[in-house]
């Protein structure tokens, strides 16, 4: 705990210096040479004020661009330096209606004019007999995260989260619906602004599309957030509704393939409180196939393969309840308490054919193998949230506490029959059965109060604490099947268990304020770790115990011509879970075994970002440029035990590093009034150094992917949406990944007034969504190859009752929006 209180001198020490009261910007009686206008821009419609709104000061005389800014989270802004003059001011957002103020008069009597609130109009434009209701960007950018509006992505709906990112800049997903992020599957999930019970991409899949508002993408987070997440958060903001009275949305769909999933939420908002509750459920079906040739050791004189061709199917199935309670103490404090409480389960089916033989020839088997399995259990997440606001205009505390746990089954059973080189089976034959069960039971705590305080006229300091207890138990039971007593019986060769626990203290500071034209973020968080795992067994674990800092910044600067430039660095940790760090060997099947490392050590990556956005009329493009480096680099390998010769281990180590230095180009073109394109072409070069069993590798490669999404609006009521994704080959540490591509369709279709939507889309038209890798060493030689369902058609209804409406707000972890209390998923 020493280190703990080193954290806490350290934040007293920094925040009484950040703190001070600036100087007064002239002496008192001194009239200045120079005059400043501010003022606030709000949403004329919600009143709700405006982010990150382009405000543009003119010259009366000539109309020439003087000086400009955007306004700020509670849509205030301030431009000062102004020499004496007659000006006009434009504010302007994409998708409302530019708003002038005109006749602004600075002199030495008026060198300080507040222009109140500006109100924007949402764009609604006529074309000939078709009406176009102007809608929001699909991906609009911010300082610090892209913000993907779910609302304009036809093809996901019927769909979870997963799918929305299928078409997102800077994210790829695989043929299984594994999501990575600028390459890595490392992310941090946040709904609402909170932790997610499940792990990242388990949360993803239970999170219908239909429930979502946006998806926020922070490839660099401030100092203020968790640094866990190596590639970045992808944050889930939830739809829900501001309206007094009973609101609600009903969601329903259904897919070829065996695919069926539904939800809603109804809420009921009253002057002081509000209460919400809703019930989401799934059950879907993904039909794949796989092929897979191994060959061990290939450089000896005699070398084994094993072929593999088959059937490979998925399920996916969950049941969630949500429900809360806010209460308004007064207008500036609230009491919020939401709890979550669900099942989910993932499953698969495998039935492949495998050919087992030597070369030189020596033996030659065939043999039907059966793979049925089930992962999943009962989880809940509690919370309770205090939310206070003072005079002073963005000068809060929150306080939060969360207590969340997962109670897990996961069995798998592997039957292999033995047949001839046709695939029969031969009788009387001795079939080899195994079955493993691995029972869970996982708890996590978490407090965090958090404080902001606005200092002078634009900077912001934000300060807070954070405690993170986590607790694991597992218990692994591996069992042979038994024909003579037709029972299963223990095998203590393979059966064991685990003990997992992580205490982690945080503390952090951030300060924010702007210098002339730019406008700046510096944070600094300290975490203390204490962690231990052992086999239940065991009297002496494994522990590890660290002090880590995670520096960040970010830095804009806006330009005349609505042209802004950002950079920003971050510092984040990968810290290994309790299933990476298993102190034994799992069976997966007759030539595969499983094997944790308990001294694996946490990754680090740094991560530098530089961008440029430039907005011309309703259209933009942004050229993004990134560096990553990621240092105890965590990498999934295959080796051989010389005791096991037919048989291949999986196991996780820490080889050297890695690095990424790329960019990524967007294009979002409004082509026509009837007509968006939206193209996204991400670059990169990938370079890994490290040591794999002795063995140097030292590899790199030219990656890229690209994303076209096109959307035709041929009424206010109707549209077509098509997008397609391509992603390159890359390099791993013991092989390649190959290129996949895949291209969407889909149609929705609006009936009264636009309370209930229609939406028909076809996944993968052209039956292209492949994934293939290869692995290949000294001793092991492995490629596999996998293949999903295509076109596959979903169709899917939704009604709005009473108006349903979006809006957000902060959540404790900053400036992410979260549940409001009146509703979401």
């Amino acid at each position: 705990m020493k280190y703990f209180f080193v954290l806490l001198i350290l934040l007293v020490l920094v925040v009484p210096v950040i703190a001070q009261p600036l100087v007064p910007a002239f002496p008192i009686g001194e009239i200045p040479k120079e005059a400043s206008i501010r003022g606030k821009v709000f949403d004329s419609g919600i009143s709700k004020p405006m982010e990150f709104t382009s405000v543009a000061l003119y010259r009366a005389a000539d109309s020439s661009l003087v000086t400009g800014t955007i306004s700020a989270h509670d849509g205030s802004f301030s431009i000062k330096n102004i020499p004496f003059g007659n000006y006009y001011l434009i504010a302007n957002f994409m998708g409302y209606e530019k708003s002038s103020v005109n006749e602004i008069v600075l002199s030495d009597k008026d060198f300080a004019v507040d222009l109140g609130v500006i109100k924007l109009k949402p764009a609604v434009q006529s074309l000939e007999e078709i009406e176009v209701v102007a809608t929001q960007n699909r991906v609009e950018y911010k300082i610090d995260r892209k913000v993907i509006n779910v609302s304009q992505d036809l093809n996901a709906a019927g769909g979870s989260a997963v799918d929305v990112l299928q078409n997102t800049p800077s994210v790829t997903v695989d043929i299984d619906g594994n999501v990575s992020l600028r390459g890595s599957s490392n992310f941090t999930v946040l709904i609402d602004g909170r932790p997610s019970p499940l792990s990242g991409n388990d949360a993803l899949q239970q999170i219908p599309a239909t429930s979502i508002q946006n998806i926020e993408i922070i490839t660099n987070p401030s100092a203020k957030f968790d640094p866990d997440g190596m590639a970045g958060i992808i944050n889930i903001v939830m739809k829900k509704n501001t309206l007094q009275g009973i609101s609600g949305i009903f969601n329903t769909s259904l897919g070829t393939g065996e695919k069926y999933s539904g939800d809603f939420l109804l809420s009921y908002k009253a002057k002081k409180y509000s209460v919400f509750g809703g019930l989401d459920y799934q059950n879907k079906k993904h039909f794949g196939s796989i092929n897979s040739l191994r060959e061990m050791s290939p450089n000896e004189p005699l070398s084994t393969l094993v072929l593999i061709d088959g059937s490979r199917n998925m399920m996916r199935e969950g049941l969630v309840f949500k429900s809360g309670v806010d209460f308004y103490l007064d207008e500036k404090t609230t009491l919020s308490f939401s709890a979550d409480i669900g099942n989910q389960g993932n499953g698969s089916e495998m039935r492949t054919n495998m050919h087992s033989y030597t070369n030189p020839a020596s033996y030659d088997t065939f043999n039907i193998a059966e793979g049925l399995g089930s992962r999943g259990g009962d989880y809940f997440s509690l919370n309770l949230n205090y939310s206070k606001k003072f005079d002073k205009p963005r000068h809060e505390l929150l306080a939060s506490f969360s207590y969340q746990g997962e109670k897990s089954d996961d069995t798998d059973e592997e039957n292999e029959y033995p047949t001839n080189e046709l695939y029969q089976l031969m009788l009387p034959y001795s079939a080899i059965r195994v079955r493993q069960t691995e029972l869970g039971n996982e708890k996590e705590f978490r407090a965090k109060i958090d404080y902001t305080r606005p200092i002078a006229s634009n900077g912001m300091l934000e300060t807070g604490y954070q405690m993170r207890l986590d607790d694991e138990t597992e218990d692994y039971i591996f069992e042979d099947f038994d024909p003579d007593t037709d029972n299963w019986i223990n095998n203590p060769l393979y059966s064991s268990g685990n003990y997992f626990n992580r205490n982690i203290q945080a503390a952090y500071a951030t300060y924010s304020d702007k210098y002339g034209k730019f406008e700046y973020m510096l944070g600094l968080r300290g975490e203390y770790t204490n962690r231990s795992i052992s086999k239940v067994e065991d009297v002496d674990p494994y522990t590890l115990n660290r002090i880590d800092f995670f520096p960040s910044f970010h830095i804009s600067r806006q330009f005349a011509g609505e042209q802004q430039v950002l950079t920003s660095y971050s510092r984040r940790i990968n810290r290994p879970g309790g299933g990476d760090l298993e102190p034994f060997r799992s069976y997966m099947n007759s030539y595969t075994l499983r094997e944790g490392n308990p001294d694996l050590q946490p990754e680090y990556v740094n991560s530098i970002e530089l961008s440029y956005q430039k907005n011309f009329g309703k259209s933009f493009f942004v050229l993004e440029s990134y560096y990553r480096n990621t240092q105890n680099l965590i990498t999934r390998m295959m080796y051989q035990d010389p005791t096991l010769p037919d048989v291949v281990i999986m196991t996780s180590k820490n080889i050297n590093s890695d690095n990424s230095l790329g960019g990524e180009f967007m294009l979002n073109l409004a082509v026509k009034k009837w007509l968006n394109v939206n193209a996204t072409v991400n670059v990169y070069r990938y370079w890994l150094d490290g040591v794999i069993d002795g063995e140097d590798i030292n590899r790199t490669s030219n990656n890229w992917d690209t994303r076209l999404n096109t959307s035709f609006f041929l009424s206010a009521k109707s549209r077509i949406q098509a997008n397609v994704m391509y992603n390159g080959p890359s390099v791993t540490a013991q092989g390649d990944r190959g290129s996949f591509f895949f291209a969407n369709l889909a149609y929705r279709q609006d009936f009264l007034d636009r309370k209930l939507s229609a939406t028909l889309s076809v996944q993968d038209i052209f039956g292209t969504m492949k994934h293939e890798f290869s692995t290949y060493s000294q001793s092991l030689n492995n490629t596999m190859k996998f293949e999903r369902e295509h076109q596959v058609v979903t169709l899917t209804l939704s009604y709005k009752l009473n108006n349903f409406k979006a809006q957000t707000r902060k959540s404790e972890d900053s400036d992410i929006k979260m549940d409001d209390g009146s509703g979401g998923f």
